[in-house]
């Protein structure tokens, strides 16, 4: 089969495989119920059959082998051989990884801690953690939103060893190697450039987190030696303190966050009415307590999920998130079905870029509406507050990278540990793409 041929017939069986997914995957994070649970389940099986199939990853990767001179057909294909790479495991494999993983996903929607007995979200624990002085309120708040572990913590160990089984079968180490080099990662290269942002940034995240932690003490009448987690304004030391910070709650919690996300962008010349239509912004019961934008169809069915409420924490994620929506709906819909997407680092630059306009004089003053000599007097901090923002985040990505790397490694010891083995591909050498084909950033 010709390689034009071969891709449009791929195109035609996987897009409204992939849609389906799309829609049962947002109804499972809008309403998380068995019924939406099964649904999302049974989407993502039959797109994964799809992908398994045999026959045709072996014509896509004969007609990679014999190559094209159009480099949109040798980039689909490339596209396509990464999509399907994943997938090439037998369906029982398949099949138990994507019920683990619904309900995995589903019973974290519907999960909320407990404080004095009363369920609470997450936006209440973030309220409590953000503003208390209350030392055992704040540690009822953090441990209420530590709870979820209890229900998921074996399950995810299992669903992270089912994982490592079909990556292992497919000739990598483990799932999180197969899953950066389906992604157009370089492993070696990515924690090289890990290793030099641990080294830039140790000294000064140690000398903010000493005089962070003398001015917590002091308000929680303490020593820095006895502070605790919850001491700090949100679960996971993932933001910045009102201590060292800013806190712009009170000049954006009387404004609309739909009006300044609309305006914001409307700035740019760019239109997000579309996408706020088709969004779902306010929190509730059985809703994903998170956020992040889906592209459904690869043709303009954008959308965001958030849990807004008034103040300086939900405008910037919804900034964020609307970043990634005018990004996914500017990709030219005359591209090819498959070139219709994005590497995950081009569109999160764009969309934390938009949400740091928060903290931006320009932009309190033109579109949240301070006065001038207001936005003056609060400049030198703003400034201060974007420094230990980025600081915070470069040492949680180390966080979260190496975590992430160990618990695979961890489940996949009783086989060989992970630094005897190769980071690459054995059987499959072309870089591959993810095993999924679901377009989703999340913010949070």
């Amino acid at each position: 089969m010709l390689p034009d041929a071969l891709i449009a017939a791929c195109t035609e069986r996987l897009e409204p495989l992939e849609r389906a997914v799309n829609r049962a995957w947002w109804d499972s994070n809008t309403d998380a119920s068995e019924e939406t649970q099964v649904r999302r389940a049974e989407a993502e099986v039959a797109l994964s059959d799809a992908l398994a199939d045999a026959e045709t990853f072996a014509a896509i990767r004969d007609a990679r082998v014999r190559g094209t001179t159009d480099p949109t057909l040798a980039r689909s294909l490339e596209l396509l051989e990464q999509e399907y790479t994943p997938h090439q495991v037998d369906a029982e494999l398949q099949r138990r990884i994507i019920d683990l993983q619904s309900s995995i996903e589903s019973r974290f929607s519907r999960h909320r801690g407990t404080i004095d007995g009363a369920p609470v979200d997450d936006n209440t624990i973030a309220e409590v953690l953000h503003s208390s002085d209350d030392s055992e309120r704040r540690q009822a708040a953090w441990e209420a939103s530590k709870t979820v572990g209890v229900e998921v913590a074996n399950d995810i160990r299992e669903l992270a060893r089912l994982r490592n089984e079909a990556a292992r079968r497919l000739g990598y180490r483990d799932h999180f190697a197969m899953t950066l080099a389906t992604t157009d990662f370089d492993e070696h290269r990515l924690f090289d450039t890990l290793e030099e942002v641990d080294e830039i940034t140790a000294a000064p995240f140690r000398a903010m987190k000493s005089s962070l932690d003398q001015r917590l003490a002091a308000r929680f009448d303490t020593t820095p030696e006895e502070l605790r987690p919850w001491h700090y304004d949100d679960p996971f030391f993932q933001e910045v303190p009102v201590a060292i910070g800013i806190d712009l709650d009170p000049y954006l919690v009387g404004l609309d966050i739909d009006d300044l996300t609309q305006r914001t962008f409307d700035g740019m010349g760019l239109d997000v009415r579309g996408a706020l239509g088709r969004s779902d912004l306010i929190p509730r019961d059985r809703k994903t307590q998170h956020a992040f934008c889906i592209d459904v169809d690869r043709a303009g069915d954008v959308r965001v999920l958030s849990n807004n409420v008034p103040g300086e924490r939900w405008t910037e994620t919804m900034l964020h998130e609307f970043g990634h929506a005018v990004y996914f709906e500017g990709v030219g819909r005359e591209l090819p079905w498959q070139l219709r997407t994005m590497h995950h680092c081009l569109t999160e630059g764009v969309a934390m870029r938009c949400g740091r306009l928060v903290h931006e004089p320009e932009w309190l003053s033109q579109i949240a509406g301070l006065r001038n000599d207001v936005v003056d007097a609060l400049a030198p901090r703003l400034r201060e507050f974007r420094q230990t923002s980025l600081l915070i985040f470069a040492r949680w990505v180390l966080v979260m990278t190496h975590f992430e790397r160990g618990l695979y490694a961890i489940s996949a010891s009783a086989v060989r540990t992970a630094a005897a083995l190769p980071t690459g591909p054995r059987k499959f050498t072309s870089p591959p793409r993810p095993s999924t084909t679901t377009t989703i950033c999340s913010a949070r």
